[in-house]
């Protein structure tokens, strides 16, 4: 996440190529998708991406972005930024196929 915002800082948008995210943090493999990979309004997560080999699924637009990754243990991790006025965080987690806010 952190990454994202320093991206937003030098261009004012979260849409960033994994080129870019790859320069500002090599260690991560950065997974561009399509579409946002975390929907904070029917919460659920789509990412294939395994923390175990450091990478994570992400998407982002003009005012928000979202990140999302699958632990070791097959539960999934992600959050929905909405940087646009009154927006704000969404952690979201499925674990067992559930899906639900926070971590």
């Amino acid at each position: 996440m952190t990454a994202l915002e320093s991206a937003f800082t030098e261009s004012d948008k979260y849409a960033q190529p994994a080129a870019v995210m790859d320069a500002l943090e090599p260690s991560v493999v950065w997974n561009l998708a399509n579409a946002h990979v975390a929907d904070k309004v029917a919460p659920s997560l789509t990412t294939t991406a395994l923390a175990d080999n450091h990478g994570v699924d992400y998407f982002g637009d003009a005012t928000s972005y979202s990140i999302a990754t699958v632990s070791a243990s097959g539960n999934e991790f992600g959050s929905f930024n909405d940087r646009s006025a009154g927006g704000g965080t969404t952690l979201i987690k499925v674990k067992d196929g559930v899906a639900t806010l926070g971590w």
